[in-house]
């Protein structure tokens, strides 16, 4: 199996619910499909940013589960259907709209 690589887009699943504690984080909740952008930012260890619904900010690594498969988000053709399908088989029964 491929390795990924640090810095390289990726997905990830929410493990858990986060609400933010600064401006600079993003809020998501259990199930969401985030686009990883880059991890463990410099000086930000532990720290991921990410991209969800628009937004862009920072996320606690630990609350996030890199998704196989995923790697170069660029070069790959991810539709809605894709993302759906993903999230059904992360055990969300009603898979929400992914916006970047």
């Amino acid at each position: 199996m491929p390795q990924l690589v640090e810095n390289q887009n990726s997905m990830a699943h929410a493990l858990f619910d986060n609400v933010p504690d600064s401006p600079d984080e993003l809020a998501f909740r259990k199930g969401d499909i985030l686009l990883v952008l880059e991890q463990n930012i410099t000086n930000i260890e532990g720290w991921w940013l990410c991209s969800f619904r628009g937004q862009q900010g920072i996320c606690p690594a630990n609350r996030l589960r890199l998704l196989p498969n995923f790697y170069d988000i660029p070069q790959r053709d991810t539709s809605l259907q894709d993302i759906s399908a993903l999230q059904r088989n992360c055990g969300r029964s009603q898979p929400e709209q992914v916006i970047y």
